[in-house]
C-alpha cells in the first residue's frame, strides 16, 4: 500500500510495533500533552490546588504521573490518584 510512516496516539500496547516491518518509521505519541497548555491556563483552572489527576487503574498510572508531573514542572501543586478497579470475571 505504500505506507512507510505509521503515526498513533497512546497505544495501548507499544509491542504492536513489532508487527510492522522494520522498514517502517513508527512513532507513538501520548495525547495528554497536546492538552497540557490547556489545563495550565489559569483562566481555565484558575486554583491549580483544586485539581487531581486520576489515573483509572493500575496500568495507566505510568501516563497519569507524567500528565502530573507536567503540573510540577510550571510550579503546581497538584494531586496523583488511582482508582481500584476489579473485575468479578474477564471479559
Amino acid at each position: 500500500m505504500g505506507v512507510n510512516r505509521i503515526i498513533t496516539v497512546d497505544l495501548h500496547c507499544l509491542q504492536a510495533q513489532g508487527f510492522c516491518s522494520s522498514k517502517l518509521a513508527f512513532d507513538d505519541y501520548e495525547g495528554a500533552f497536546a492538552g497540557i497548555s490547556y489545563f495550565l491556563d489559569d483562566k481555565v483552572i484558575p486554583n491549580k490546588n483544586d485539581v487531581c489527576v486520576i489515573s483509572p487503574d493500575a496500568g495507566g498510572m505510568k501516563r497519569a504521573k507524567a500528565f502530573h508531573d507536567h503540573f510540577g514542572y510550571h510550579g503546581h501543586e497538584v494531586g496523583l490518584a488511582m482508582i481500584s478497579k476489579e473485575r468479578k470475571q474477564a471479559n
